[in-house]
């Protein structure tokens, strides 16, 4: 399942070009990107769906999560330092580096009003 950053717009996902800017600012070069796409706006939910769940509460096994609980998601991630969150449990297996990219995706999303489309 991969995740996208976007918009919505008349049932049709989209970002502009300066949602793909600020993702390509940001150099998420750690991030687990998608599986069929390298875009910095998309991610590999599967990887991270256990540590988001239990952060956030909300789990990535959806097909949209809408803009207003992305910003909530966002929020619990960052309240906690990153290597707080890569010492929760070892079973996720990620470093510290590649969990600061994925805060920092939640926050670029928050910032923008995005949500996450799913792709299976």
């Amino acid at each position: 399942m991969e995740f996208y950053a976007t918009r919505l717009r008349g049932g049709e996902v989209f970002l502009s070009d300066d949602d793909k800017n600020a993702f390509a600012k940001a150099r998420l070069n750690h991030l687990c990107h998608g599986i069929f796409s390298a875009d910095p706006w998309a991610f590999q939910g599967r990887v991270y769906n256990a540590l988001v769940v239990e952060v956030t509460g909300v789990s990535l096994d959806q097909e949209y999560i809408q803009p207003c609980t992305v910003v909530e998601m966002a929020n619990k991630l960052g309240r906690l330092d990153a290597k707080r969150i890569a010492d929760l449990s070892d079973r996720y297996s990620r470093s510290v580096d590649e969990i600061r990219d994925l805060i920092k995706f939640f926050a670029i999303c928050a910032e923008r009003g995005l949500g996450l489309a799913g792709w299976w």
